[in-house]
């Protein structure tokens, strides 16, 4: 009886997968024939509302994502007492104009400031009156006496994002423990077309390759959230 029985749940596994594997190469073969459509059955889909509306949205997402993308405003502040006083070169700075420029945000070069209140304040806020749109702190995340980034920059954000935040470290910490001491934040000054994305980046290169390299692929769609063009 044992045997009759593992004899007939063996036939009834063998049916299943036998059912299962006609079912995913149907489902491939219609995959495939989605892909690999020819002219003659592109016309014959011709004035179909599903296909030439999903285009018109792929055109428009286009559009959104290259108005909001293409930017030549100042981006980049590096906070640095010794790179302010030539005692330091600055090597970072140029590192996050350069990958923003990789993104199409195309910024001027590196603004240096001293790791004093008013100084990154008065930057900042210099920054946002001129019409930036993301502005990339490098430096001053730390426990150190002068690293005062997150307190000023938090001045300036009225909605934190704390999601990018904790990526950005995640992404430092799977290369070295230190990321966890960076205490930097992201978030928007406002909601709506005149929000400013502020991102406190560590001082390494390191740390801006982990904060920018997280940040930039989001650039369109943040973009196009606050100015409300994501769903249109």
């Amino acid at each position: 009886m044992m045997r009759g029985n593992n004899d007939a749940g063996r036939e009834a596994a063998a049916s299943t997968g036998r059912e299962a594997e006609g079912s995913l190469g149907t489902d491939r073969h219609a995959l495939s024939s989605y892909v690999t459509s020819s002219p003659t059955e592109a016309s014959r889909n011709e004035g179909r509302p599903g296909r030439d509306h999903a285009a018109e949205l792929s055109g428009k997402s286009e559009h959104r994502q290259a108005h909001a993308m293409d930017r030549d405003l100042p981006g980049a502040v590096v906070v640095s007492t010794e790179i302010v006083n030539g005692t330091r070169e600055d090597t970072v700075g140029p590192l996050a104009v350069g990958i923003l420029e990789q993104s199409r945000v195309h910024t001027k070069t590196p603004q240096h400031v001293a790791e004093d209140p008013l100084e990154l304040r008065a930057a900042l806020r210099d920054a946002i009156a001129s019409g930036a749109r993301i502005i990339v702190t490098v430096g001053g995340t730390g426990v150190g006496p002068g690293d005062i980034t997150p307190e000023v920059s938090a001045e300036f954000i009225s909605v934190r994002m704390d999601g990018l935040t904790q990526q950005i470290r995640d992404v430092g910490l799977a290369k070295t423990p230190l990321s966890s001491l960076s205490r930097g934040i992201v978030g928007i000054t406002e909601r709506g077309v005149y929000g400013v994305l502020i991102v406190n980046s560590p001082g390494s290169r390191g740390g801006v390759k982990d904060a920018l390299g997280v940040i930039c692929p989001l650039l369109p769609h943040i973009f196009e959230q606050l100015d409300d063009q994501d769903h249109s």
